[in-house]
């Protein structure tokens, strides 16, 4: 199982949404995929199909949460629901309570501990190929659990400077965290630019910035861009994904594309890409 998180300090860049449509786009190419938020609602899941069946207010109330995975006091299967793209861990309102705990090692390995157990539990017919991590905006243990049980990072970002510059303070800061816990390094994939819009000036600004944090980071940005779309929106406002309501508009053209691109390079070129460039490639 390969465990993905899109991380990204400032909020509004894409991650949930990135999250969602990249879950969704790889189970159109017929994998198995588990989704864990570790954010709270309400959040943009609100938004979308998943929370709707997944409320913490719905008739299956008793049933474990991710809170409880992550404790430990229930196992994961226990807490996972079957949505359009597969699986997902069940929402919680209590899962900020992570963050008040003190930051240590034990604290920052509960979720890599749940998914190492639920994979040693789970036949490997059954087990996801791929686990994509939603990472919240503030919350460092949260935050910090994402980046400590996931194989690789990729950073959504707006091509707005602010959005751009968090990932930098993000990396470092995590970075600190990682020295301190002696936790292990996680990949940096690269960047995802999206909500790209038709503005020249600044996608002009902007480009050299992104540039220059992703060599910083070791790593590039991908080719693949999602595109400012409309569609987009309009597919959360009814509960969905892009693929169901508009599967022939650009988000979803460009989402499908991001994946296949990741799949190629995952498979093929990234370690060519590596050895070409000479990139540390973590954080």
């Amino acid at each position: 199982m390969r465990i993905i998180a899109f991380a990204n300090q400032k909020g509004g860049t894409g991650k949930t949404t990135c999250a969602i449509e990249v879950c969704e786009a790889l189970f159109r190419r017929g994998y198995r995929v588990l989704l864990v938020s570790l954010c709270n609602p309400p959040s943009s899941l609100l938004c979308s199909e998943i929370f709707e069946r997944l409320s913490f207010e719905s008739d299956d109330a008793e049933k474990p949460t991710k809170y409880e995975a992550l404790l430990g006091s229930c196992e994961i299967e226990r807490a996972l629901d079957t949505v359009s793209f597969g699986q997902m861990i069940r929402m919680s309102n209590r899962i900020e309570r992570i963050d008040y705990l003190p930051t240590c090692t034990a604290t920052a390995m509960l979720l890599k501990n749940a998914l190492n157990q639920f994979e040693s539990r789970t036949a490997n017919v059954e087990l996801p190929h791929f686990c994509i991590l939603d990472c919240p905006s503030a919350g460092k243990n949260r935050a910090l659990n994402a980046l400590a049980a996931a194989d690789e990072v990729i950073y959504p970002t707006t091509l707005v400077p602010s959005s751009i510059k968090a990932i930098e303070i993000m990396n470092d800061h995590w970075d600190d965290l990682r020295n301190r816990c002696s936790l292990p390094r996680t990949a940096v994939r690269g960047l995802l630019v999206n909500q790209v819009r038709a503005n020249r000036v600044l996608n002009r600004t902007s480009m050299p910035l992104l540039d220059q944090l992703a060599k910083q980071l070791g790593t590039r940005c991908f080719q693949t861009q999602i595109r400012h779309c409309e569609a987009l929106r309009q597919a959360h406002y009814e509960y969905t994904s892009v693929f169901t309501t508009a599967p022939d508009c650009r988000a979803a053209i460009d989402f499908d594309h991001f994946v296949a691109e990741y799949l190629y390079e995952r498979e093929a070129g990234f370690e060519l890409f590596e050895r070409t460039h000479g990139f540390k490639n973590s954080i």
